[in-house]
């Protein structure tokens, strides 16, 4: 981990990422959390038109569409003609581009043996290499009518409006929590991605 020029947390989602053999899609995910956002913001109080775009219906992992815009923009040389309608901002994909090939080619070293491509991993993968870094960013969604959340501590929490939490309710985890000013300890969660509750018991009996 400390050969990694990353927080802690980061650091080891990329170890369990080559031990998986998915270490390109958690790298081009730890960089997208080090940088500019790759969508612009959404002017409105609706939802980011342009990130649904690269949404798809069964999408378990908020990282899965920034995944896709980061591919688009590769794809497409990080121009920044092509990116606009989307968007997404090219010098920030590319900026991602750069870290992640960092992180990929340090955490490769490690893992030679293992296939280091950019498959996009399955649910279950993407959730148990998440929860090696962020157990302590668990949380519940009860109710579909409301985006409230009970959060680990004691917290409450609430989900971002633009999340795939919203279209789901159970157990998930948040790649970021902010904290909201109030009466009470309140924090916004963002980057989420849903858990089964036999993954974090397996991991953590």
């Amino acid at each position: 981990m400390s050969r990694l020029p990353l927080p802690p947390r980061f650091a080891r989602i990329l170890l369990a990422a080559g031990e998986a053999g998915c270490l390109e899609f958690f790298a081009v995910v730890a960089a997208l959390m080090q940088g500019r956002p790759l969508f612009r913001q959404s002017s409105g109080k609706g939802p980011n038109r342009e990130r649904e775009a690269f949404t798809e219906p069964d999408d378990s992992s908020d990282f899965l569409p920034l995944f896709r815009a980061w591919r688009y923009a590769k794809d497409r040389n990080f121009d920044r003609r092509s990116c606009e309608p989307y968007g997404v901002n090219a010098a920030a994909a590319r900026d991602v581009d750069r870290m992640a090939n960092q992180f990929s080619r340090i955490t490769g070293r490690l893992f030679p043996r293992n296939e280091v491509g950019e498959t996009i991993p399955s649910d279950e993968t993407l959730g148990r290499v998440l929860l090696t870094g962020f157990s302590e960013n668990l949380a519940i969604r009860n109710n579909p009518s409301t985006l409230a959340c009970s959060v680990v501590a004691g917290r409450r929490g609430q989900v971002d409006k633009e999340s795939v939490a919203t279209r789901h309710t159970g157990l998930f985890l948040a790649g970021e929590m902010i904290e909201i000013e109030g009466r009470e300890l309140s924090v916004r969660l963002q980057q989420v991605t849903i858990l089964e509750e036999a993954w974090v018991r397996d991991l953590f009996p």
